[in-house]
């Protein structure tokens, strides 16, 4: 008698990375009012975590890519800029690359915040500028070079900082 087939192992999955988004220069604009310093921080630190958020989803952590529709990505994004990114995911995403990636990993996250402050003397938008570069790996023993250069508006909804509006230029395969 035959022995029994053992079963083939599953595919090991590729190396896992996790995004750490540096949050270098924190500025304010105030119409009248200044704010407190902690406040205009609190507001940094909280559209540092948005962004961190936007390109773990969108980039770095494979199991949030569900086969390049990446779903969790469009939960930062609020009123037009929702369908807009739905649109645009291309450019916010990895898009179809992510078919031939099992893995990402993060050379350099910055994000640069100017906090808009309004008449009352409260924050009523934020400007995140983010530089993001990385590497993308693929079994093949593909290097994908990633180069992403991002600009957002975002507001306070529901108790976090979402994004209103953005302009993105990325690339990815370049080395320039």
């Amino acid at each position: 008698p035959t022995a029994p087939a053992s079963p083939s192992p599953a595919p090991s999955p590729g190396p896992r990375y996790f995004l750490i988004v540096d949050l270098r220069r924190v500025d304010e604009v105030a119409v009248t009012n200044r704010v407190k310093e902690r406040e205009v921080r609190a507001v940094a630190q909280s559209v540092r975590e948005t962004m961190a958020g936007v390109y773990g989803a969108g980039f770095v952590y494979p199991d949030q890519w569900q086969g390049g529709r990446f779903p969790s990505l469009f939960q930062y994004f609020v009123g037009q800029a929702r369908p807009q990114a739905r649109r645009d995911l291309q450019d916010l995403s990895l898009g179809r690359a992510a078919n031939r990636l099992e893995a990402v990993r993060p050379e350099r996250a910055r994000v640069n915040v100017r906090v808009m402050v309004g008449p009352t003397g409260h924050p009523l938008a934020a400007v995140a500028g983010m530089e993001f570069r990385a590497t993308g790996l693929g079994a093949d023993g593909l290097e994908l070079p990633i180069r992403h250069l991002g600009r957002y508006v975002l507001r306070r909804v529901g108790g976090g900082w979402r994004i209103v509006a953005y302009d993105v230029r990325g690339r990815l395969g370049s080395r320039r």
